[in-house]
């Protein structure tokens, strides 16, 4: 299997490059569908950029392959939560709720 994964300083550095990129295309004069999707563009990026930023990474020991096994054998025994066999959905919908079918 290939380790296809690239650092998250890299990561950064293309995220940033693609929303300027992104937001220079829109300012070329694009048509109106295309604007949009380049600001659509230049926004999830920034929002992708963000998230790292926001995201605190621990430095966690890697599994060993006997750790493994030992959870294998516990799962059997913990609890599940599971619903009976005359399990109804009695949650009730917001009266102020519609539901809306949006187009593609």
């Amino acid at each position: 299997m290939e380790n296809n994964r690239i650092a998250d300083k890299t990561a950064k550095i293309y995220l940033e490059f693609l929303s300027n990129w992104s937001k220079e295309k829109a300012q070329e004069g694009q048509p109106p569908w295309a604007l949009f999707r380049y600001y659509q563009l230049s926004e999830t990026a920034d929002i992708i950029i963000e998230s790292m930023n926001s995201t605190k990474n621990y430095n966690c020991p890697p599994l060993k392959e006997e750790d493994l096994q030992k959870s294998e054998q516990c799962q059997g025994t913990s609890l599940r939560l599971v619903g009976g066999k005359n399990h109804q959905d009695n949650a009730q919908r917001h009266q102020d709720m519609i539901p809306v079918t949006l187009p593609m």
